[in-house]
């Protein structure tokens, strides 16, 4: 018997945090979850094989999902304190429901291969950097009335927007390998770290990172951000609390002439 959950269930409650979708449920009703901006976590029976119309749109804060196997699922602690490698499943899994096309086949699930799982995971997230800018833009205020505003401010920001996730997913993806909890061929390697070097969105999204400072330096540099004429930019524009950013950023530059770069 079919078990799914029903259209609508939690649409627009801002009060959800989390939420555990029970063994054995099969679907997801359409928008379900759309709009439930205070939700951050969520655990995914792997039974689930269909989702509806846009089941987590509006879900800014979800950021991490857990795909569980088995009859039960208990979120025994915080995201940040569970083993690396769940930790960063749960990360790339939401990016795949929040964002890819056919987000289900992008889950890396409990039980199969991961190496198998991160391939799949990378041919659709590679299909949504490829996607434009500009898609998914809508000119139009709710209710359908056509919004006579400056649609191209509009544009232009949501277009900046869309350019700051696609970096933020690709450094995400890139540093679940540097930290060695995720595993990724060279040649997929080589193709992120060339997408991150040349993204419009990578330098602004310096001011986010609050971990893993040397590793995110280390990011920069592969990606060919970091070199004489461009890191004390860079530097410049980090807010000045980010002493250990700032940092890690001339350390990790090779040109020696950056050495006497003031933190």
């Amino acid at each position: 018997m079919d078990k799914s959950i029903p259209a609508k269930l939690h649409l627009g409650d801002k009060m959800l945090k989390s939420d555990i979708i029970p063994p054995g449920i099969s679907g997801i009703g359409d928008w379900a979850y759309a709009h439930c901006s205070g939700l951050k976590q969520l655990a995914l029976p792997d039974t689930v094989c269909n989702l509806g119309k846009e089941v987590f749109l509006g879900c800014t804060q979800l950021n991490h999902v857990y795909c569980y196997s088995g009859d039960d699922f208990i979120f025994e602690t915080l995201p940040a304190e569970k083993d690396a490698p769940t930790h960063q499943k749960a990360v790339l899994n939401a990016l795949a429901l929040k964002h890819f096309t056919g987000p289900l086949s992008a889950i890396i699930r409990e039980k199969g291969n991961d190496r198998d799982q991160l391939q799949t995971w990378d041919k659709c997230c590679l299909e949504f950097l490829a996607s434009p800018d500009e898609k998914g833009f809508d000119p139009f205020l709710a209710g359908g009335e056509e919004d006579y505003g400056d649609n191209d401010e509009q544009l232009s920001s949501y277009i900046n927007e869309q350019r700051r996730l696609k970096a933020y997913i690709v450094y995400t993806r890139l540093m679940s390998a540097a930290t060695g909890s995720l595993p990724m061929d060279n040649e997929t390697q080589e193709l992120y770290y060339k997408i991150f070097g040349s993204s419009p969105g990578a330098l602004p999204l310096l001011n986010d990172i609050n971990s893993h400072c040397t590793a995110a330096a280390d990011i920069y540099k592969k990606a060919g951000l970091l070199n004489t004429k461009a890191l004390p930019d860079i530097l410049a524009s980090l807010d000045p609390d980010r002493i250990e950013m700032r940092a890690a950023l001339i350390n990790g530059s090779s040109d020696s002439l950056l050495s006497g770069l003031v933190i």
